[in-house]
């Protein structure tokens, strides 16, 4: 079996992602690692042999470790919930520094979607 050390402090959760992260790879196993002490969420792929283990995604919000994967519309998303906003995740095109230069490109991974964003 492959073990790997990530960069998360006494992960709190860990939650398989089945339909909400890159849906098409049926290669892979998507999970989110959440943490209370950082404000840190971490998304890996696991292939089914286990054999990689990698990390795909770190995303600065503590509050993604008590979110579940919702469908609305034929589509995936991940529900937050966080101190009386509700958030929808989705899966999509980010911009990214590469290399922390000057060049951006396009990576996919989760975002907010900004039109489902409720505050109560």
């Amino acid at each position: 079996m492959n073990q790997k050390h990530f960069d998360i402090n006494i992960p709190e959760k860990i939650m398989r992602l089945e339909n909400c992260f890159n849906p098409n790879d049926k290669e892979k196993n998507y999970f989110l690692i959440g943490s209370f002490h950082k404000e840190k969420s971490i998304v890996i792929s696991v292939t089914h042999d286990y054999k990689k283990i990698e990390e795909v995604q770190v995303i600065l919000d503590k509050g993604l470790i008590s979110s579940i994967e919702v469908r609305i519309n034929n589509k995936y998303y991940l529900l937050q919930s966080k101190n009386n906003n509700f958030n929808l995740w989705i899966y999509n095109y980010i911009k990214e520094n590469k290399d922390n230069n000057n060049s951006i490109y396009d990576k996919k991974g989760l975002i907010i979607n900004d039109y489902y964003r409720k505050y109560y």
